[in-house]
């Protein structure tokens, strides 16, 4: 009786991933089309028509709940730390570059860009702030290329006890061409 509940629940799941697959090919063909800055945003709208057809309960909600902690996890981020100099604001927005992509190399435009979609005031260049960081004597960021910039061990070690904040596995996406 259990073995035949199981392969029924294995069917669906299966049946469900396909159907969902085929929805978020569909929609990545979408959001390509669209500018970078808005992607994330198009997603969130699009994400009832993955959902569609699902009963519910536990599957739902767990979705649901998902995209809620990645779009308030952003804000709840950054309402929990006010800083008073500009220059700590810049620290602080990589640290969360760090939250979310680890140690992967970024621009002080994406620096500059982070900061105006979550209204965080940083100095005209950011890149002056982030070559002088240091603390306790050592360097928190490493040129990492040509207008690159790296976190060194000291700067994750500073994220994580500062910011309290781990090291961050996702991919970042690359820039279309």
């Amino acid at each position: 009786m259990n073995n035949q509940k199981n392969e029924r629940i294995k069917n669906m799941n299966e049946t469900t991933l396909k159907e969902r697959t085929e929805k978020l090919l569909e929609i990545d063909k979408i959001i390509k089309r669209l500018d970078a800055t808005i992607r994330p945003a198009a997603f969130s709208l699009l994400q009832d028509y993955v959902l569609a057809g699902v009963a519910a309960g536990k599957e739902k909600s767990k979705a649901v709940t998902t995209e809620n902690l990645g779009s308030e996890g952003r804000e709840g981020f950054f309402s929990k730390f006010n800083h008073d100099k500009p220059s700590d604001n810049v620290l602080l927005l990589c640290a969360y570059h760090f939250s979310q992509y680890g140690s992967a190399a970024f621009t002080t435009d994406e620096i500059s860009d982070l900061a105006n979609e979550v209204g965080v005031t940083i100095p005209n260049h950011p890149a002056m702030t982030i070559k002088a960081a240091q603390r306790k004597g050592k360097s928190l960021f490493r040129i990492a290329g040509r207008g690159l910039y790296a976190p060194t061990v000291h700067g994750e070690s500073f994220f994580k006890a500062t910011y309290k904040v781990s090291k961050g596995t996702q991919q970042k996406p690359q820039p279309e061409e």
